[in-house]
């Protein structure tokens, strides 16, 4: 297994993810990240986010799916 992104693993592990409403992150050790979606309790789709090679990326997928940020961030 390859060592993840620095930035993908700051955005995942160091909190930059509870900036956003309705944005969870469940840390599985060993496991690649995954972005899950849900509709209720029925998971939509999921992203790999290992193709994603920087926060920005990230925010920007964040940005494409109507993840937003909370309002005391904006």
């Amino acid at each position: 297994t390859s060592e993840p992104d620095p930035e993908l693993k700051r955005f995942t592990r160091d909190k930059d993810a509870d900036l956003y409403t309705n944005l969870r992150v469940d840390f599985i050790a060993g496991h690649n990240p995954d972005l899950v979606l849900y509709e209720g309790a029925v998971e939509t789709d999921r992203i790999d986010l290992t193709h994603y090679d920087s926060a920005e990326a990230l925010r920007e997928l964040l940005r494409a799916r109507r993840i937003t940020l909370k309002k005391s961030e904006l």
